[in-house]
């Protein structure tokens, strides 16, 4: 668990979403799936406010306030995100071989 938190708050700190009124798609994007995987791994309590803006500005930006449409891409690429972000977790608690 230790590792995991370590991970989310370097991938928390280095997206320029953080700080940033006007984030860049892929860091949104990356945003969104970190927040998405915190959610679904630890509750939505672990999760940070900024993660509701997150959420907000890929519907409104990559959707067009089209939720049923982020709904479809959310099902299609949750698995392989989650998938990267847990092999990231797994591979920072490892250390470099």
């Amino acid at each position: 668990m230790k590792h995991y938190w370590m991970l989310a708050s370097a991938l928390w700190a280095t997206n320029a979403f953080c700080g940033t009124p006007v984030p860049q798609p892929a860091d949104l994007e990356q945003t969104f799936w970190v927040c998405d995987y915190v959610a679904t791994t630890q509750g939505i309590n672990a999760t940070p406010n900024e993660c509701i803006d997150a959420y907000e500005q890929v519907k409104n930006t990559m959707f067009g306030g089209d939720f049923e449409r982020m709904l479809d891409w959310w099902r299609q690429h949750k698995p392989v995100e989650h998938a990267n972000l847990a092999n990231s977790i797994m591979n920072a608690s490892t250390g470099p071989r």
